[in-house]
């Protein structure tokens, strides 16, 4: 995306009315400018301008059954049932159920778009993100010195218990619950300790590696492996939409006129 800042000559530009004071937008972009968040506020700017352009181009048209759905939906998930608080809330807001509906309707349509654009992309996308989306459950025990972790891994490897020597010998705050380090992505673990935990089996103890300061032992308590199932694809969509509209961003030439 190209931004250009120019300074015309022309009439003021009305935006803001506060206090009877008129707030021209360019005085806008200038505070904007001068608090170092102008190309932030732009890029959003211009997002919404290229989604309204395609979808307009599109052409989507939504049943009112269904965008009554997605209204309900949205109260409901936001606790907005009750039509008192509702109201309360669209005053808040700056909206009424008029400017409220058209937001949903936005929303859908961009939903309805994002699937259509990474619809035939999505096998290549989930292939491609498949290290970042395996995910393996892991325990650890972790030591300052590596002598004493290659001894703690040849015990364990005859029969040692894990969970005793994480509460004898492991410096890291998590051995209060048995060294058990969660949830992490194959991506993660790879990152931090250079192993692909794939290559191992549940039950499976790996290292020492040295991670940080100390001298790891890795136990594979579990491995969850990605599927392209109806969690993972609003991910990918998601990710497909937003490299689409960054590349259309980049073709955007900008002029920025900042004098009013």
């Amino acid at each position: 995306m190209h931004i250009q800042l120019q300074n015309p000559t022309n009439q003021l530009t009305p935006a803001l009315v506060v206090n009877q004071q008129t707030i021209s937008l360019q005085h806008i972009l200038r505070q904007f400018c001068k608090i170092g968040k102008l190309n932030s506020i732009l890029t959003e700017i211009l997002s919404c301008y290229i989604l309204e352009q395609e979808l307009n181009r599109e052409n989507f048209e939504l049943e009112d059954a269904f965008l009554e759905e997605q209204i309900a939906q949205y109260r409901n998930q936001n606790n907005l049932i009750d039509n008192t608080r509702f109201q309360e809330w669209l005053l808040d807001n700056g909206l009424n159920f008029h400017t409220f509906r058209d937001h949903i309707s936005f929303t859908a349509k961009i939903n309805t778009f994002k699937t259509k654009l990474a619809s035939p992309k999505l096998l290549e996308t989930f292939m491609d993100q498949k290290l970042n989306l395996d995910q393996a459950v892991l325990s650890h025990i972790a030591v300052e010195d590596q002598e004493l972790a290659e001894e703690l891994k040849m015990q364990l490897e005859e029969g040692g218990s894990f969970e005793n020597f994480v509460k004898e010998y492991s410096c890291s705050d998590d051995a209060v619950i048995n060294g058990m380090m969660g949830v992490l992505s194959r991506a993660e673990i790879q990152a931090a300790f250079g192993i692909d935990v794939y290559q191992a089996k549940v039950g499976d103890l790996l290292g020492p590696v040295r991670c940080g300061n100390n001298w790891h032992i890795l136990r594979v308590d579990n491995l969850l492996p990605a599927t392209l199932n109806e969690a993972v694809i609003p991910l990918l969509e998601e990710q497909v939409f937003s490299q689409w509209l960054t590349n259309q961003l980049s073709k955007l030439d900008v002029e920025v006129r900042l004098t009013d």
